[in-house]
């Protein structure tokens, strides 16, 4: 049982709570290369996630790469809104498929915001769960199941215009969270 100073009282269930918190940090520094997994049988994995096969820029060995975010491992610094890079510390995914064998995802297909003038320009998707926190062109974040055809959002290359929303239904095993120090990454070269 934890015990708080020297007078042997119990933590309360918020102290508890922070406690865990900060003992996994200190046990995910100790070990950066360790990815979590979850088994969670009630529920779907995570309020948030993205498809193992959307693409993420990540820092290895002082050379960047693109990668689909299932190879991004605990502590690799994967590239922000900013240019910047910031360390990976937890990532949340499932490999047991009966837990939602058939969870919504909605994709947004857009359009750089100067495209209005290049038909030609290429089409960005990216794939989230409804839940998923994604940036507006103001750079506030809004729930995926927020955005609406016409909407702004914000990329790599600056703003860009939904322009199509559908929903495909993939496995709770082909989705991950990967969550960084900053709390944002580009995902698709697409602010979340």
């Amino acid at each position: 049982t934890l015990v708080q100073g020297i007078f042997n009282m119990p933590l309360s269930k918020e102290e508890l709570r922070k406690e865990a918190i900060e003992a996994e940090k200190r046990r995910i520094q100790r070990y950066p290369t360790y990815v979590v997994e979850e088994m969670i049988k009630a529920r779907p994995v995570g309020n948030g996630c993205f498809r193992n096969s959307d693409k993420i820029q990540v820092m290895r060995n002082d050379k960047e790469y693109t990668v689909p975010a299932e190879q991004i491992r605990i502590g690799d610094a994967v590239k922000t809104m900013d240019g910047e890079y910031s360390k990976c510390y937890f990532i949340y995914y499932c490999s047991n498929e009966s837990v939602n064998p058939n969870l919504p995802v909605m994709i947004f297909q857009c359009k750089q915001k100067k495209a209005e003038i290049d038909q030609d320009s290429p089409c960005i998707e990216i794939g989230l769960t409804e839940d998923h926190l994604i940036f507006d062109g103001s750079g506030n974040l809004k729930q995926a199941k927020e955005l609406e055809i016409d909407d702004i959002i914000q990329t790599k290359s600056g703003n860009a215009v939904v322009t199509d929303i559908s929903i495909q239904h993939l496995s709770v095993t082909e989705l991950r969270t990967i969550v960084t120090r900053k709390g944002e990454l580009m995902v698709n070269n697409v602010r979340v």
